[in-house]
């Protein structure tokens, strides 16, 4: 847990910045709420404790400023008017903010930061563990599999093609010419399938390290690539084309690797089998404001299903974690993941 506290009086947010760190809770502090956005920018804090009335900058000014930054960060307001404890909130105020009174009593405080920083969407996701890890076997099982059956594949055509050569020189020990050209072809041939080997080992290299760190900052265009290609297979089977539309500007988010991917995976999964007459998915990457936005597009059947049974609760429980969202469009078909940029 990670808190950062800002009041114009040094002496109350220093101290209550100290007491809390006795404590084991990391806390930082700022006087000027101008500074204190510069902070929230360059550091991941988990809540703000903020002072309702600063000069230059109201306690709800900074938050609204602070949110469009760090979307997800919690708040607790402190303000001089009213009695200690809980404050008695006015019209203005959000109903979901919380309010203390000066002089704020540090075990109301820190019990008020715990029970905001319960999220129960975060406690229901957290009951979904066992759900998201089985679908997270099976998917790196299903990944891993059809690899395989890739590299079978390979090692299959550079075996005849092995064993062609061996015929040739069979035929040439008998006196028959071996044509120049038809080596070359086979050499060519055998040389393609190496590369399309390389390219998968690649491939699931990357994915398979995906499991390294539970949390990372990557590059989005990457790993929505690297499921792609290791879709491709499953696509080919259900005679699906995946479409993937350039990115027109760099993507990055922190977020969880496997996770992610395992939700692309499932969207695009459901997106296959969609896609009506014309068997396409279309796959777009874009920024929109402080989020990452991946679309698939052209899903035909979406528009005619009255009920869809989408997303189930595997993908509620992977949005859960990744703070993510999904959006069905179906007067469009389509559907859009929506991931914030920094979900650590």
């Amino acid at each position: 847990m990670r808190i950062l506290l800002v009041d114009d009086e040094q002496e109350l947010v220093s101290t209550l910045a100290e007491r809390l760190s006795i404590r084991g809770i990391e806390a930082d502090w700022e006087t000027n709420p101008e500074v204190a956005l510069g902070k929230i920018e360059k550091n991941q804090y988990d809540i703000a404790i903020l002072d309702m009335k600063m000069p230059g900058m109201s306690g709800p000014e900074l938050k609204g400023k602070m949110e469009e930054i760090r979307p997800a960060m919690k708040f607790v307001f402190m303000t001089g008017h009213g009695s200690a404890g809980a404050f008695e909130k006015g019209d203005s105020q959000a109903d979901d903010d919380c309010y203390l009174a000066k002089p704020v009593n540090l075990e109301v405080l820190m019990n008020t930061v715990k029970e905001i920083l319960k999220n129960p969407n975060e406690d229901s996701a957290c009951d979904n563990w066992e759900l998201i890890g089985e679908k997270g076997f099976q998917f790196f099982g299903k990944i891993s599999a059809s690899v395989s059956h890739e590299i079978k594949n390979v090692l299959a055509i550079i075996n005849e093609n092995s064993g062609l050569l061996q015929d040739l020189i069979f035929m040439s020990e008998r006196g028959t010419p071996i044509d120049p050209m038809r080596l070359q072809q086979v050499s060519e041939l055998i040389s393609k399938q190496v590369q399309r080997a390389d390219t998968i080992v690649k491939n699931m290299n990357t994915f398979a390290h995906s499991t390294d760190d539970s949390v990372k900052t990557l590059n989005l265009q990457e790993l929505t690539g690297t499921v792609l290609a290791l879709s491709d297979r499953f696509a080919d089977m259900k005679g699906v084309v995946l479409e993937r539309q350039p990115a027109d500007t760099e993507v990055i988010a922190t977020t969880r690797p496997f996770l992610l991917e395992n939700l692309i995976w499932l969207c695009l999964d459901f997106a296959m089998s969609m896609t009506g007459s014309e068997k396409r998915v279309i796959i777009d990457l874009k920024k929109k404001g402080k989020q990452a936005s991946i679309t698939l597009s052209g899903l035909q059947d979406m528009k005619a299903t009255r009920e869809i049974l989408f997303p189930g609760d595997a993908e509620k429980a992977l949005t859960t974690i990744l703070q993510a969202e999904i959006i069905l469009d179906t007067s469009d078909g389509r559907i859009e993941i929506l991931l914030p940029e920094n979900a650590a």
